[in-house]
This record gives C-alpha cells, sequence and structure tokens, in this order.
C-alpha cells in the first residue's frame, strides 16, 4: 500500500479531484464514505470498508426480472453504472454489486468508492503505519517472553496458537495431556530460554511434535543425514481420541515416513 503524497499540485489536484466526485453523491452517502476517520489499523480499515458496502448494496437501483429467470439484479446506487455484459443488465445481487464497489474480479470499479478507498487509505497511512509498528513490538515482546515451540526444523518457534489454519489451540489442560502422551511415546522435553521442542531421535531421523492443536498431535519428520533440506518434511498425526495401541499407531506411521525418505 503506497501513499499518495498530498504535497505538490499533482497530489493537491488529485485530493481536489476525488473531493469533487464525491460531493456529487447526497449528504448520507457522502458522510458514509467520509466515515472512516476513526480506523486506526489497516484491520479497521478493512471492516469499515465491509461495513461501507454492506450498507450501500441494499439500495442498488433493483431491475425488473431478467429474460433467462436469474436471480436480481440492479444498478449501483453511487455511480449508476450497470456493468458491461452483453447479455444482462446490472449487476447480480449481492455478489456482483459488491465486487464493483470494491473492485475485485473481472468488474468495472466504481468511481465513487474508489476515490472514497483511496483517499481512506492516503489520509490515514500514517495511522496504518504507527499501528503496525506497534503490533510488531508488541509481538516482539510477546516472542521473548512466552512459550514458544519449535515444531519445524525449518522454521522458526511458533507461539501458542501461531499458524493452525483454523484449528483450536489446546487448553492448558489438554497440553498437560499431549506432554504426557508424547512421555509414554518416547519424547525427550528440551528447553532452551522460552522455546520448547518434544523431540524424538531415530537416528538418522528427528521427529519434531506439535502439540498445540486441540484434539490432536502432530509430527514431523527430518532427515539429519540428507545433503538437501526437505521443505515439506513427512507429517503425520494422532488423535487424541485414540486410546488403544498408541506406540503401535505412532511407529507404524512414522515407518511410512521413513519409507519416503527412501524414494
Amino acid at each position: 500500500m503506497v501513499k499518495e503524497s498530498g504535497k505538490g499540485a499533482n497530489g493537491d489536484e488529485l485530493m481536489r479531484f476525488r473531493e469533487r466526485v464525491l460531493r456529487m453523491l447526497p449528504d448520507d452517502l457522502y458522510m458514509l464514505l467520509n466515515s472512516y476517520t476513526k480506523c486506526r489499523s489497516i484491520e479497521d480499515f478493512i471492516a469499515w470498508r465491509e461495513d461501507v458496502v454492506g450498507q450501500i448494496i441494499p439500495r442498488a437501483k433493483l431491475l425488473p426480472p431478467q429474460p433467462d429467470g436469474g436471480g436480481p439484479r440492479g444498478i449501483c446506487p453511487l455511480c449508476d453504472h450497470g456493468g458491461d455484459s452483453p447479455w444482462h443488465d446490472g449487476y447480480a445481487l449481492p455478489r456482483g454489486l459488491r465486487q464493483h464497489l470494491l473492485g475485485e474480479g473481472n468488474v468495472y470499479y466504481c468511481v465513487m468508492t474508489n476515490a472514497a478507498f483511496s483517499r481512506a487509505i492516503n489520509d490515514l497511512q500514517d495511522s496504518f503505519s504507527a499501528a503496525a509498528k506497534a503490533k510488531q513490538q508488541r509481538e516482539n515482546q510477546r516472542r521473548r517472553t512466552e512459550p514458544l515451540f519449535l515444531v519445524d526444523r525449518l522454521s522458526p518457534p511458533k507461539a501458542w496458537e501461531e499458524d493452525l489454519w483454523g484449528a483450536s489451540p489446546r487448553s492448558a489442560e489438554e497440553l498437560a495431556f499431549a506432554a504426557q502422551r508424547l512421555d509414554e511415546l518416547g519424547f525427550e522435553v528440551q528447553v532452551h530460554e522460552n522455546v520448547i521442542s518434544y523431540v524424538f531421535d531415530d537416528e538418522p531421523l528427528v521427529v519434531l511434535a506439535d502439540p498445540r492443536m486441540a484434539g490432536r498431535i502432530v509430527f514431523r519428520v527430518f532427515n539429519t543425514r540428507a545433503s538437501r533440506k526437505r521443505r515439506n518434511p513427512p507429517e503425520f498425526y494422532i488423535l487424541d481420541a485414540w486410546k488403544r495401541d498408541i506406540r503401535i499407531k505412532f511407529a507404524a506411521r512414522l515407518e511410512s515416513a521413513r519409507s519416503r525418505f527412501r524414494k
């Protein structure tokens, strides 16, 4: 995201042009598109933009039903644009109009929201930078003081809930259960400063356990003698719900991972 300088003739003219464009709107819509001043971060801006679009879509100018009997379609209530499709009039509601208002996909970007969102980004850039810096400082402090988990030999240690891809992190009690299971499987707990790793040494293989995800323990397998490091090491998991033959299941999955290194 690049800040468009407001200094100089070109920057001043661009801002004046945007203001003239937006002043063509009714007062309530102008105020809606000018209500970004409370945003302090890029996350605030994205949420504000979604809220604005959500309020604009219901104001679309509805068109009569199309000959093909498709869903409802409408004209943009801001710029009166009706789309460029040779087969349909207007934008499909709500998806097509939303794309038009946000400039997404292969759809004409509404001149009004383009002007409004670009102006907001320009005006809020300093706030975005300050918020991003403060967030990074908090993250750095957290990584110095909170427990981190080494779960991949090729990546930095992970925080409790980092990169779980939508899965829930374990509670403290659930983590204690996972630690007990790993101990029963023969894993060694290694602690360096605030970094914790659960390691199973099966020379030349090393297995790192990732116990952070609720309901399962993920295992990643690395070959210490390999000349090249695999970016996507073999991995497998064991579910908490499994109660019988855990050692056998772990050994079978480790052997399967071992066979991948022989290929």
